[in-house]
Protein backbone atom coordinates (compact mmCIF):
# COMPACT_ATOMS: atom_id res chain seq x y z
CA UNK A 1 0.00 0.00 0.00
CA UNK A 2 2.54 2.15 0.89
CA UNK A 3 4.22 1.69 -2.24
CA UNK A 4 1.13 2.32 -4.26
CA UNK A 5 0.85 5.68 -2.36
CA UNK A 6 4.53 6.50 -3.16
CA UNK A 7 4.10 5.74 -6.54
CA UNK A 8 0.74 7.95 -7.14
CA UNK A 9 2.55 11.19 -5.23
CA UNK A 10 5.66 10.66 -7.77
CA UNK A 11 3.81 10.74 -10.79
CA UNK A 12 1.36 13.15 -9.48
CA UNK A 13 4.09 15.49 -8.93
CA UNK A 14 5.95 14.34 -12.14
CA UNK A 15 2.88 15.43 -13.74
CA UNK A 16 2.98 19.20 -11.92
CA UNK A 17 6.11 19.83 -13.01
CA UNK A 18 5.42 18.81 -16.76
CA UNK A 19 2.88 21.49 -16.51
CA UNK A 20 4.74 24.43 -15.22
CA UNK A 21 5.72 26.19 -18.23
CA UNK A 22 9.20 26.30 -17.88
CA UNK A 23 12.03 25.28 -20.70
CA UNK A 24 12.64 21.41 -20.70
CA UNK A 25 16.20 20.64 -19.57
CA UNK A 26 17.93 17.67 -20.73
CA UNK A 27 17.98 15.22 -17.77
CA UNK A 28 21.47 14.43 -16.76
CA UNK A 29 23.08 10.82 -17.55
CA UNK A 30 21.54 8.58 -14.49
CA UNK A 31 24.02 5.75 -13.07
CA UNK A 32 22.95 2.58 -13.27
CA UNK A 33 21.60 1.26 -9.84
CA UNK A 34 23.63 -1.38 -8.06
CA UNK A 35 21.49 -4.84 -8.17
CA UNK A 36 20.95 -6.62 -5.20
CA UNK A 37 23.02 -9.62 -4.42
CA UNK A 38 21.35 -12.32 -2.58
CA UNK A 39 22.80 -13.37 0.44
CA UNK A 40 22.95 -17.02 -1.24
CA UNK A 41 23.74 -17.91 -4.63
CA UNK A 42 20.66 -20.68 -4.43
CA UNK A 43 17.98 -22.38 -2.38
CA UNK A 44 19.99 -25.38 -2.02
CA UNK A 45 23.27 -22.88 -0.35
CA UNK A 46 20.21 -21.19 2.03
CA UNK A 47 18.66 -24.75 2.45
CA UNK A 48 22.27 -26.06 3.92
CA UNK A 49 22.86 -22.74 6.01
CA UNK A 50 19.65 -23.59 8.01
CA UNK A 51 20.12 -27.03 8.60
CA UNK A 52 23.28 -26.47 10.08
CA UNK A 53 21.84 -23.82 12.26
CA UNK A 54 19.18 -25.59 13.35
CA UNK A 55 21.74 -28.55 14.24
CA UNK A 56 23.75 -25.98 16.33
CA UNK A 57 20.52 -24.76 17.85
CA UNK A 58 18.85 -28.01 18.78
CA UNK A 59 22.31 -29.05 20.27
CA UNK A 60 22.68 -26.06 22.43
CA UNK A 61 18.43 -25.76 23.91
CA UNK A 62 19.35 -29.98 24.43
CA UNK A 63 21.99 -28.88 26.34
CA UNK A 64 19.79 -26.10 28.27
CA UNK A 65 17.55 -28.54 28.66
CA UNK A 66 19.60 -31.23 30.08
CA UNK A 67 21.01 -28.97 32.53
CA UNK A 68 17.86 -28.23 34.02
CA UNK A 69 17.07 -24.82 32.35
CA UNK A 70 20.53 -23.08 33.49
CA UNK A 71 22.26 -20.56 31.70
CA UNK A 72 19.39 -19.96 28.76
CA UNK A 73 21.44 -17.10 27.49
CA UNK A 74 23.90 -19.51 25.65
CA UNK A 75 21.23 -19.10 22.55
CA UNK A 76 22.19 -15.87 22.31
CA UNK A 77 23.83 -16.15 19.23
CA UNK A 78 21.86 -18.86 17.60
CA UNK A 79 18.46 -16.59 18.02
CA UNK A 80 16.91 -13.06 17.50
CA UNK A 81 16.76 -11.03 19.83
CA UNK A 82 12.99 -11.53 20.21
CA UNK A 83 13.47 -15.35 20.67
CA UNK A 84 16.22 -15.17 22.83
CA UNK A 85 13.09 -13.20 25.28
CA UNK A 86 10.83 -15.99 24.57
CA UNK A 87 13.23 -18.78 25.44
CA UNK A 88 14.71 -17.59 28.16
CA UNK A 89 11.43 -17.03 29.95
CA UNK A 90 10.51 -20.53 28.84
CA UNK A 91 13.66 -22.10 30.16
CA UNK A 92 14.05 -20.41 33.63
CA UNK A 93 10.25 -21.76 33.96
CA UNK A 94 11.89 -25.27 33.39
CA UNK A 95 14.13 -24.55 35.71
CA UNK A 96 12.54 -23.48 38.87
CA UNK A 97 10.03 -26.44 38.33
CA UNK A 98 13.23 -29.16 39.81
CA UNK A 99 13.07 -30.97 36.14
CA UNK A 100 15.63 -31.48 33.45
CA UNK A 101 16.32 -33.72 30.20
CA UNK A 102 17.69 -36.80 29.43
CA UNK A 103 18.54 -37.47 25.80
CA UNK A 104 18.92 -35.67 22.52
CA UNK A 105 16.11 -34.37 20.13
CA UNK A 106 16.57 -34.81 16.81
CA UNK A 107 15.49 -34.29 13.48
CA UNK A 108 15.76 -36.05 9.90
CA UNK A 109 13.16 -34.09 7.54
CA UNK A 110 14.41 -30.60 6.42
CA UNK A 111 13.07 -29.27 3.56
CA UNK A 112 12.31 -25.56 2.11
CA UNK A 113 9.16 -23.92 2.28
CA UNK A 114 10.53 -20.58 1.17
CA UNK A 115 13.32 -18.55 0.86
CA UNK A 116 13.87 -14.55 0.30
CA UNK A 117 17.07 -12.45 -0.26
CA UNK A 118 15.50 -8.78 0.93
CA UNK A 119 18.38 -6.58 0.07
CA UNK A 120 21.45 -8.07 1.84
CA UNK A 121 19.25 -9.81 4.76
CA UNK A 122 17.88 -13.80 4.10
CA UNK A 123 14.90 -15.03 5.36
CA UNK A 124 14.68 -19.27 5.25
CA UNK A 125 11.73 -20.74 6.14
CA UNK A 126 11.96 -24.38 6.57
CA UNK A 127 9.60 -27.38 7.77
CA UNK A 128 10.84 -29.54 9.98
CA UNK A 129 10.21 -32.94 11.35
CA UNK A 130 11.53 -33.00 15.17
CA UNK A 131 11.89 -36.19 16.55
CA UNK A 132 11.80 -35.80 20.49
CA UNK A 133 11.57 -39.86 21.11
CA UNK A 134 15.11 -40.50 22.99
CA UNK A 135 14.29 -36.87 25.35
CA UNK A 136 12.94 -37.72 28.80
CA UNK A 137 11.83 -35.51 31.20
CA UNK A 138 12.45 -36.35 34.83
CA UNK A 139 11.92 -34.67 38.36
CA UNK A 140 14.33 -33.72 40.99
CA UNK A 141 14.59 -37.68 42.09
CA UNK A 142 15.34 -38.45 38.64
CA UNK A 143 12.04 -40.45 37.77
CA UNK A 144 10.50 -40.16 34.59
CA UNK A 145 8.00 -37.45 33.94
CA UNK A 146 7.91 -37.32 30.58
CA UNK A 147 4.48 -36.38 29.57
CA UNK A 148 2.17 -38.08 26.79
CA UNK A 149 2.93 -36.39 23.33
CA UNK A 150 3.95 -37.28 19.47
CA UNK A 151 7.49 -38.67 19.43
CA UNK A 152 7.68 -36.68 15.34
CA UNK A 153 6.17 -33.04 15.76
CA UNK A 154 5.73 -31.25 12.46
CA UNK A 155 6.82 -27.50 12.53
CA UNK A 156 7.67 -24.55 10.63
CA UNK A 157 10.61 -22.74 11.42
CA UNK A 158 12.23 -19.36 9.94
CA UNK A 159 15.44 -18.25 10.08
CA UNK A 160 16.90 -14.86 9.45
CA UNK A 161 20.69 -13.85 8.37
CA UNK A 162 22.68 -12.80 11.82
CA UNK A 163 23.62 -9.68 10.08
CA UNK A 164 23.20 -7.88 7.05
CA UNK A 165 24.72 -9.91 4.20
CA UNK A 166 25.78 -12.63 6.01
CA UNK A 167 24.85 -16.02 5.63
CA UNK A 168 24.85 -17.13 8.80
CA UNK A 169 21.65 -17.63 9.90
CA UNK A 170 20.11 -17.52 13.67
CA UNK A 171 16.39 -18.86 14.37
CA UNK A 172 13.78 -16.24 14.82
CA UNK A 173 10.47 -18.36 15.46
CA UNK A 174 9.69 -22.14 15.30
CA UNK A 175 5.94 -23.23 15.35
CA UNK A 176 4.22 -26.41 15.12
CA UNK A 177 2.93 -27.38 11.87
CA UNK A 178 -0.90 -27.53 11.64
CA UNK A 179 -0.81 -30.67 9.58
CA UNK A 180 1.83 -33.89 10.16
CA UNK A 181 3.73 -34.50 7.40
CA UNK A 182 6.08 -36.38 9.63
CA UNK A 183 5.44 -39.60 9.06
Amino acid sequence: MRLVVGLLVAATLAALTGCSGEPEQEAPASTPSPTAIPVFASEEEALAAAEDAYREYLEMSDAIARDGGRDPERLGSLVTRDELVRAVAEFEAFAESGRQTRGSSRFNTFSLQQYESLSKVAQVTVYVCLDVSDVRVVDESGRDITPAREARQPLSVIFVSADEGSQELVLQRSEQWSSNFCE
